[in-house]
């Protein structure tokens, strides 16, 4: 699998874990699919890219982003103190995934089948994600 290839999956499937849905399991593969080295690049990339997209409609950079969370600030209360709103985030998440899952689709990677019930899932789940406190537990 390309880097490229790997970076999109990764993504797609940290953007499902992180809202607790089947995206992650979708986009994470069988064995034998060629999806080898997935696992490893979501546990230490894929959820950047989920922040990254964040960061890019906040209008902040994503060390910005993260010193905020760390402040203990959900994604929704800095995008109501960036001034956009959090509907607009969240249509910019969305619209982000729906273009790595059809580059996905069109790789033959999953079908429009499981790319429809990645989106479905992760709309109605991200508002916990939005609205989550991403301060480390102690």
């Amino acid at each position: 699998m390309t880097r490229r290839s790997t970076r999109v999956v990764a993504i797609v499937a940290a953007a499902g874990i992180a809202a607790g849905t089947a995206g992650g399991a979708l986009a994470h593969g069988r064995p034998g699919n060629g999806h080898a080295g997935v696992a490893h690049a979501i546990r230490h990339h894929g959820a950047h890219g989920l922040f990254r997209i964040a960061a890019d409609y906040l209008g902040l950079t994503p060390h910005a982003l993260f010193e905020q969370l760390r402040a203990g600030k959900s994604l929704a209360q800095i995008a109501t103190d960036q001034g956009k709103s959090v509907d607009g985030l969240k249509q910019a998440i969305l619209a982000a995934v729906k273009t790595w899952l059809d580059r996905g689709v069109g790789a033959g990677r999953l079908s429009a089948d499981q790319e429809q019930a990645i989106l479905v899932k992760l709309g109605a789940r991200l508002d916990v994600l939005l609205n989550r406190s991403w301060t480390a537990k102690k």
